[in-house]
């Protein structure tokens, strides 16, 4: 029996556009000019971390390779495997110089310059003003709130007055 051939439609490498920061590859799609304007608005939002834009032509096995690695939060390696082989066919003048330093979680200033750090269990005390229409400091209440940090990742906790009903 014969092997049929593959259509050539699915050799054809595909345009694809996408996101990537220090972090690595952030997102891939298949290329939509209606997203372009709001994938540029995200790069300039998250531009602290040298997040930028580009296109790219992959053919299917490149595509499946990348998303696998996705899938399995390599970002990093999933960027420098799309640097390596994909043809980038468009990348904005202004993030060029992104493009050579990325991937590198040191370029990211809120992660701690590439120093993973573990938090123990911290009890963090602080003063709350129970009455805000005074403003009295004589109204107001220490009240401790756990805060539970791991990789150094931060837990948004919202402090609960004594009788448990929330005061914003």
């Amino acid at each position: 029996m014969l092997k049929q051939r593959k259509s050539s439609q699915e050799q054809q490498p595909l345009t694809f556009h996408g996101l990537a920061d220090a972090f690595g590859l952030e997102s891939l799609m298949t290329y939509d000019e209606r997203q372009v304007p709001l994938l540029l608005m995200r790069t300039h939002v998250y531009r602290y971390r040298h997040c930028m834009y580009f296109q790219a032509r992959l053919d299917k096995t490149l595509f499946k390779r990348v998303n696998a690695l996705m899938k399995k939060d390599a970002c990093a390696e999933a960027l420098n495997l799309l640097k390596a082989e994909a043809e980038i066919i468009n990348i904005p003048q202004e993030f060029l110089d992104s493009w050579e330093l990325i991937p590198d979680q040191r370029l990211d200033p809120f992660k701690g310059w590439g120093i993973e750090v573990d938090y123990p269990n911290v009890t963090i005390y602080y003063t709350i003003l129970l009455d805000t229409k005074k403003a009295d400091p004589s109204q107001s209440e220490v009240l401790p709130i756990k805060w539970n940090g791991s990789s150094g990742r931060t837990r948004t906790c919202i402090p609960k007055r004594r009788d448990n009903r929330h005061r914003l």
